[in-house]
């Protein structure tokens, strides 16, 4: 990106547990994206939510609120980013006693960011000291 003067936008998101709290980030990282006069964006971290049913898995059968997750979704829309395709594990949060596995972490990217770089992907690698999973971004097949 460096050699061909891309200019690009990465945000690492630590999003709050709190519903209301975690929503005002989205916003504000929103109102930031629509100001921009950058286009390549990668959105990264852990949004603290969930898109779909699929993403959160519980012995309890706790399942997400769907309230939260249209919110999620809705974000992602207005953000007009997309979610990479995700190799590697399914789950990036484990709860320490194994009761619990969930999709919180994840890399959104702009739809100008997949012109630039097609193919780029996002694996959920092995965790190791965190309850999360570091989550690799690849933007090419190549060495």
């Amino acid at each position: 990106w460096k050699e061909n003067g891309l200019r690009l936008i990465i945000v690492n998101v630590y999003a709050p547990c709190q519903r209301v709290a975690r929503m005002g980030v989205w916003d504000e990282i929103t109102v930031k994206r629509r100001l921009s006069s950058v286009n390549l964006w990668c959105v990264v971290g852990d949004f603290n939510s969930i898109r779909c049913e699929d993403e959160r898995v519980s012995t309890s059968g706790m399942r997400g609120s769907q309230s939260d997750m249209r919110a999620f979704n809705e974000f992602i829309e207005n953000m007009e980013v997309e979610d990479l395709p995700t190799i590697g594990r399914r789950f990036s949060w484990y709860k320490p006693n194994g009761t619990v596995r969930i999709r919180l972490d994840r890399i959104l990217v702009s739809r100008e960011w997949l012109l630039a770089w097609p193919g780029s992907t996002q694996m959920i690698m092995d965790r190791c000291i965190s309850d999360h999973c570091p989550i690799k971004l690849q933007v090419s097949n190549s060495d």
